[in-house]
């Protein structure tokens, strides 16, 4: 279409690599660990050239406060960009970020 930017695909580009001190790990809810409940979030994400987390969506959580938390703590990691070649594209990932009693 008119105005779209034209990008040669790329069939195996490297995968985004989380760059571990940006990586928050949301809190545990205090409510929910007395009961015991332990869970996870399934969320789907662009990382962005610039290793920033875009397009960030829930798909599935354990328990509602649970996917709310894990958004907010996912909207502040950032990657080392996929690359194609030597050069950082976008793409679509699907992350879990669990709750465990320990």
């Amino acid at each position: 279409p008119a105005g779209a930017d034209q990008t040669p695909a790329c069939g195996r580009p490297t995968a985004p690599r989380v760059i571990p001190s940006t990586k928050v790990k949301p809190p545990y809810p205090e409510a929910l660990r007395q009961e015991h409940v332990e869970g996870f979030a399934r969320l789907r994400a662009t990382i962005a050239s610039d290793g920033s987390v875009q397009e960030i969506e829930l798909s599935r959580a354990t328990h509602p406060q649970l996917g709310d938390l894990a958004l907010d703590a996912v909207r502040q990691w950032r990657y080392e960009p996929a690359l194609c070649g030597d050069r950082p594209v976008p793409i679509e990932v699907w992350l879990k970020v669990r709750w465990d009693l320990q």
